[in-house]
């Protein structure tokens, strides 16, 4: 049995451990071992100063006699915020008990009170008395103290000398909040009975400690941006802040100066972010679209500022921005007849390095010219190169002011307006849907026309795609290129001479029909004819558009001065058949576009009733 007393009101507080020994002899034939190995605690409260201490023993029930056995004393602060300074304890054995040493173990313990083996695995932490010792200082010489160098975390352990080694005593410099520290006793008892030894908190200082944590806020900005991008569409930056200090950060300011012809899609050439107040470990992202309006490599660093001075700056980043250029080339007859079909060849190839989204191709020509039939894209190896020229009249791409969709057709309209005579209207003669069109791709598209009148004839061939949409409306990238063809018209005459009546008996009159015909598509001027009559003919009379001359078998018609393509001119010829026999009547046409006379005969066959 444990018996247990205590001084209140006062420093000194006494627990008595008593512990029953028992003969060897008696116990000789138990199958236990010579220490029992049951632990029983008892614990105290120090009062004085609202139980500041925590006081444990455990030790054995029952001994062999004569046989050494430990026990623990466990000193525990038992405030959560007051700090125990020179604690100090002593322990008085009874007669027939023997302390044989005593272990100041100076590692910081958890509460072990469900633990009643700890105390006997921390060897390395151990300090192991002797008998003999110095005087502990403060104390007198006839009290048996002994005093010790210092310990780790301020304790020291004090012995008796030889002159009364039935006590100990123990200074722990310092005792945290929560914390515990265990003094491990070897004893022994001669005498059989109740034997054991007294522990006493003899004094202790409490003090309130004032503790401060220092802390430093630490900033780190990364930036991350696209390597590449496409001109057109936007680009994504994300900038990653964190604080990898100890301390709140206060108010912070992200800022990112942008370079020329980079901006928001607000059209703000700065990029700047607020936070209120970046926790430690904690980390922010922000993200923003920005779009380029010129291709090129665009590099920049963002930094990060406090109010209380902390700054940071990111790593620098480079997105190269590449655009789509689309080149045109168109490709017709430079002169067609009239009324015959023109057909054009058109191809749209991508030259640059982006897609070009939504891409269109639009033709305008004159008001004279009607599609006949047009073609559907496809694709076709034959590239247009913008800077070797292939096809008629290619362009390179370039860059024009956004505008509206409906504001670009108007001004290329007016634009092109006119033609080379400065007369004729351009007109929207067919729209083609390209939708995208890769980096080097090319599309064919064919569509065919006709004229109404001759003149020269401009197609224009335009080949966009959207880019940039904002608040304004869009910013069109565009090529263009011209092909210019001659439509002419053509006179054709055609003479042809019929004789009404054949045979034609001799004495009788056979009558010319001299019909001159246009069959071209221009006017002709000057139109001139003559007539030669056979000898078996005699000129009578000619009635027609113009007069006629005789000189013998020669006659002459005066001058047509025009004969507009498709009409014809008509004149009559009579004359008297004086002889029998087979004849030809002949007529020449000559005019300001046919130099060359064209000849038409007549034959007619003359008879006579009395040969």
């Amino acid at each position: 049995m444990y018996s247990l007393s205590a001084i209140r009101g006062g420093v000194l507080t006494v627990m008595t451990l008593t512990v029953a020994s028992t003969l060897a002899q008696e116990r000789s034939q138990e199958t236990s071992p010579a220490n029992r190995t049951d632990v029983v605690e008892s614990r105290m409260m120090v009062s004085g100063a609202d139980n500041l201490l925590d006081i444990r023993v455990e030790a054995p029930e029952e001994v062999r006699v004569g046989a050494e056995y430990k026990y623990s004393i466990f000193v525990r602060n038992a405030t959560e915020n007051i700090v125990l300074e020179n604690v100090k304890l002593e322990q008085r054995s009874v007669e027939n008990f023997q302390i044989e040493n005593a272990k100041l173990i100076s590692n910081n313990l958890q509460d072990s009170t469900n633990s009643p083996q700890s105390s006997n695995n921390n060897d390395d932490n151990e300090e192991e008395s002797d008998p003999a010792g110095e005087r502990q200082q403060g104390e007198p010489n006839d009290s048996g103290g002994a005093n010790s160098p210092e310990r780790n975390n301020g304790e020291r352990d004090n012995k008796n000398d030889d002159s009364d080694r039935s006590v100990q005593r123990w200074t722990i410099d310092r005792l945290n909040p929560g914390e515990t520290r265990q003094i491990e006793v070897t004893a022994a008892s001669d005498s059989e009975g109740m034997s054991g030894a007294c522990v006493a908190v003899t004094s202790f200082s409490p003090a309130l400690c004032l503790h401060t944590r220092f802390v430093k806020p630490e900033l780190e900005v990364v930036k991350t941006a696209p390597e590449f991008g496409p001109l057109c569409e936007p680009l994504e930056y994300a900038y990653f802040i964190r604080n990898d200090g100890s301390g709140d950060t206060g108010p912070l300011t992200i800022r990112d100066g942008l370079n020329e012809n980079l901006k928001t899609s607000s059209g703000e050439e700065e990029l700047e972010f607020q936070i209120d107040n970046l926790e430690p470990g904690a980390t922010r992202k922000f993200v923003a679209e920005l779009q380029a309006f010129e291709p090129g490599k665009y590099s920049s660093r963002a930094s990060v500022e406090s109010e209380e001075g902390l700054n940071a700056r990111s790593n620098s980043t480079e997105t190269e921005v590449v655009a789509a250029a689309l080149a045109i080339a168109i490709d017709g007859p430079e002169v067609e007849y009239f009324g015959r079909p023109i057909t054009y060849t058109i191809r749209v190839s991508n030259v640059g390095e982006a897609p070009a989204r939504g891409a269109e191709l639009i033709v305008s020509s004159d008001e004279e010219l009607r599609i006949l039939n047009e073609s559907e894209p496809r694709s076709t190896t034959h590239f247009v190169d913008s800077s070797s020229g292939i096809g008629r009249v290619p362009a390179p791409a370039e860059e024009i002011v956004a505008m509206s969709h409906e504001v670009e057709l108007e001004e290329s309209s007016e634009e092109n307006s006119s033609s080379q005579n400065g007369t004729s209207q351009h007109r929207e003669l067919a729209t083609w849907t390209l939708e995208t069109i890769e980096p080097n791709e090319t599309r064919l598209i064919r569509y065919t026309v006709q004229a109404d009148s001759d003149g020269e004839f401009v197609q224009r061939a335009q080949v966009r795609h959207v880019c940039l949409p904002n608040e304004n409306g869009e910013k069109l990238i565009h090529s263009s290129a011209e092909a210019s063809t001659e439509v002419i018209s053509l006179p054709a005459l055609l003479v042809t001479v019929v004789d009404e009546m054949d045979p034609v008996r001799v004495g009788d009159e056979v009558v010319y029909r001299i019909i001159v015909a246009n069959q071209g598509t221009a006017a002709d001027e000057n139109v001139e004819i003559q007539a030669t009559l056979p000898d078996a003919l005699e000129f009578v009379e000619v009635n027609g558009p113009t007069e006629a001359q005789q000189d013998g078998g020669n006659i002459s018609f005066d001058t047509l001065d025009r004969l507009n393509a498709g009409e014809k001119a008509t004149w009559t010829l009579r004359a008297r058949v004086k002889e029998s026999g087979d004849v030809r009547f002949k007529v020449d046409l000559s005019s300001k576009n046919q130099n060359n006379k064209v000849r038409s005969e007549e034959p007619t066959r003359l008879f006579d009733e009395q040969g």
